[in-house]
């Protein structure tokens, strides 16, 4: 266990005689963790993300498996029951929801299973037909991942909220209604989500605002135009908006909507999210050459064919 570089040698030293027990060893304060010392490391119980600071009472050792999947979460974020993690009933799902996103990512638990900072990086991309019941397939993903945790490794970090992403304002008031009516109404679930129209910047960046899922227009995620010191007829950079990094903290779930309409946009806010998983929805993943767009991972495929064949459920069919 290493003296973090910001932490004073009187608190350092403070700290070590605070947790050493009678045996001289320091442990995980998860219950259960029997991690050795090595591999321990100093957490903040009020994260560096929301201004917690590196006096004696924040700090307590936790080990670097469970302080990578706790993130800027509180203490005991895994003995808590979080929303996502109620059982869907899966009986009640169209076959493009239930066999293409849900079980799609249950198939691959163990990979959906580990810590977020290492599966990071990619769009995990559902391609599905115009009509196939894509709002809530989207509503289908924190359950499907939370799922993959708790069977295949239950102390791992959860989905606790997410952001659903869309490209325009009336499409994003659509969705924030579809996702508070209708996973009660058709059965999903007894309890409604509580779903918040995410409109400016001060509500995104607000660590008070309370929901499930967040939905908003994605302008107040790109990178802007800043211009520099030098005046307005200076060079220009890229910058992300401030407090870029406590919103991927906050929103271990990121869904882009329609992700065809800014792909490199998403790819950019993608390398820059290193604690958010990020899918995307699309009826077309593809470049103008028709070739899928640049790192992705498909991971399922529902077309016009498969809606005919498997269920007849999409809008359109008759």
């Amino acid at each position: 266990m290493k003296k973090p570089y910001r932490i004073s040698p009187d608190v350092w030293e403070q700290f070590l005689s605070a947790w050493t027990d009678p045996d001289g060893r320091i442990r995980c304060v998860v219950p259960n963790c029997d991690a050795p010392m090595d591999l321990l490391t100093v957490d903040h119980r009020v994260s560096k993300f929301e201004h917690g600071t590196d006096a004696l009472s924040n700090l307590q050792p936790m080990c670097r498996s469970h302080n990578s999947s706790k993130g800027s979460r509180p203490d005991g974020y895994w003995s808590k029951h979080l929303y996502f993690d109620n059982a869907l009933n899966l009986a009640v799902l169209r076959t493009s929801q239930r066999e293409y996103v849900y079980h799609a990512l249950l198939d691959y638990r163990t990979f959906f299973a580990q810590p977020i900072s290492q599966i990071s990086g990619k769009l995990y991309t559902v391609a599905q037909v115009v009509a196939s019941g894509k709002t809530l397939a989207e509503f289908c993903i924190p359950f499907a991942i939370n799922a993959c945790v708790r069977r295949s490794c239950p102390a791992q970090s959860r989905i606790d909220r997410m952001l659903i992403v869309t490209k325009g304002t009336a499409l994003r008031s659509q969705i924030a209604q579809e996702l508070e009516t209708e996973p009660v109404r058709y059965g999903f679930l007894h309890e409604a989500p509580t779903v918040l129209e995410i409109t400016d910047n001060a509500t995104l960046l607000d660590p008070q605002a309370s929901y499930h899922i967040g939905v908003m227009c994605p302008n107040m995620l790109w990178p802007h135009l800043d211009v520099s010191a030098e005046g307005r007829n200076g060079p220009r950079g890229r910058a992300w908006i401030r407090g870029i990094e406590r919103v991927a903290n906050r929103h271990p779930l990121v869904i882009f909507d329609e992700m065809h309409f800014a792909p490199d946009n998403i790819r950019e806010f993608v390398a820059a999210a290193s604690n958010t998983l990020v899918f995307g929805f699309s009826a077309t993943p593809f470049k103008g050459d028709g070739k899928l767009l640049d790192d992705i991972v498909l991971v399922s495929n529902f077309t016009y064919l498969d809606a005919m064949s498997e269920d007849g459920s999409m809008k359109y069919i008759r």
